[in-house]
């Protein structure tokens, strides 16, 4: 059968699914999908089945949280892509949907709600247009209380299991933050870190007692690690050090065990934790892709029994889809089979992890992807990609515009120059302001490399 050349509309039309969560039943899960070409809020039988569609609009769904109950869904939405989020509440049983703030000048994001359901937390730039203080609301129709004013970044992290706290990240610059404590009853604060002009504290979750925090951070070390801080002295055990990034965190609500990603050379690898002994095992019967959702990092969640983890597959030949590991035999099972836009599979090309010489003598990660039986020339078409950020890292997820161009003939090659995130304290930092060039320098070897 002869090649079909397909136009760049095909490869657009690659569908995902994302961002998935449990009810409380755990029969359900509900996640993000944009297969009517909007990402809405959908959910399907949790072991598979026909899905419902739960939003019908025009504009994107950005995120959305479960209440405790389960009666309830809190989810944002945007106008016209322009970021300013606007935080609305679902009626599970009747379906109706009602606003909970109007103002399209207005940034809010998305937080959390409390255990009991009636409350929900999260951050706005109201007051000032330019800073994100914390408010709390009650449901379904209570007015913004303003609990945390404070001239930073703020966003909210979590609720703890007891009712009492809430955890804020302090944005410290692009890559570093510190941690709040919050009192919701008496407004008062105190911070659990304090050194966020150097250390990043990421994917804190509640323990179930609400007496620490799991973690990851890179305090005092290269690379983030996971890590248990003490609510009461902020005290810090490291539970997993691996050479690279932990990248996401998940503790499962009867407490007994945890779920954490490592960010390998851009591949993610699931590892749960027995929290009690410490004994550690592998999730080996993924694809060989990335645990990030369609639109940004990866996201886990526990079903409230323990018994269910439920994530975002998301690799080069794998279009985003939700996948759930059972924890008794930690079996896997791809719960959505996204659309890919009338292409088979088998056409999507995975990247080879490479590395080339820069000016200085180090090795710069790249991922090349190359037509099938094509070796990248000089004399052959070559597209050098650079990832924004520029504190990023292009990692081995789908995407529909290198497939095209591949499809066409190209090779597309993706460096991770010095300043990207993913390698190390010592390699993000690589491009610091006089240094800023030097990554333009690896991008300079990096077409010599090619046509060598």
């Amino acid at each position: 059968m002869a090649t079909t050349t397909r136009p760049v509309s095909d490869f657009l039309s690659v569908r995902s699914a994302y961002a998935p969560q449990f009810p409380p039943s755990g029969r359900t899960i509900a996640f993000i999908t944009d297969i009517t070409g909007v990402p809405q809020i959908w959910e399907m039988p949790a072991d598979g089945g026909w899905p419902r569609q739960r939003t019908f609009f025009d504009e994107r769904i950005s995120g959305f949280r479960w209440s405790p109950t389960g009666d309830a869904i809190l989810f944002s939405m945007d106008t016209g892509g322009d970021e300013r989020d606007q935080l609305y509440l679902l009626d599970n049983e009747s379906g109706e949907i009602a606003a909970l703030t109007a103002n399209p000048k207005v940034m809010h994001l998305l937080g959390c709600w409390s255990p009991s359901g009636y409350e929900i937390a999260y951050a706005s730039n109201a007051r000032t247009g330019t800073y994100f203080d914390v408010y709390v609301q009650d449901m379904p129709d209570g007015e913004p209380r303003l609990v945390f004013e404070d001239d930073g970044t703020n966003s909210v992290v979590g609720w703890s299991p007891d009712g009492r706290r809430i955890v804020v990240s302090r944005a410290e610059s692009a890559i570093y933050n510190d941690l709040i404590l919050l009192d919701v009853n008496t407004g008062e604060s105190r911070r659990l870190t304090e050194d966020g002009h150097e250390s990043a504290y990421e994917c804190a979750a509640w323990s179930p007692d609400s007496s620490a925090l799991y973690l990851t951070t890179n305090k005092g070390r290269e690379f983030k690690s996971l890590a248990r801080m003490s609510i009461p002295d902020g005290e810090i055990d490291w539970l997993a050090e691996p050479e690279w990034d932990v990248e996401a965190v998940a503790v499962a609500p009867t407490g007994g065990r945890l779920a954490y990603v490592v960010n390998e050379a851009g591949f993610s690898r699931l590892h749960t934790m027995d929290i009690a002994s410490g004994a550690e095992s592998s999730v080996d019967s993924l694809p060989e892709a990335t645990l990030q959702n369609a639109r940004g990092p990866g996201s886990m969640d526990w079903s409230h029994d323990g018994m269910k983890l439920a994530f975002t597959v998301n690799g080069p030949a794998h279009n985003p889809n939700v996948w759930v590991v059972n924890a008794d035999t930690w079996n896997t099972n791809q719960v959505t089979r996204s659309d890919t836009g009338g292409i088979p599979r088998r056409a999507f090309v995975s990247p080879r992890l490479v590395s080339y010489p820069t000016f200085d003598g180090r090795q710069i990660p790249a991922w090349l992807y190359s037509p099938a039986g094509i070796r990248p020339t000089g004399e052959n078409p070559i597209i050098l990609h650079v990832h924004g950020g520029p504190e990023s890292q292009d990692r081995p997820v789908f995407n529909p515009i290198y497939q095209y161009f591949v499809h066409r003939g190209y090779s597309v090659l993706a460096p991770n120059v010095r300043g990207s995130s993913g390698y190390g304290r010592t390699y993000i930092h690589l491009d610091d302001v006089r240094n800023r060039m030097d990554s333009v320098r690896d991008l300079d070897y990096a077409q010599e490399w090619l046509v060598s």
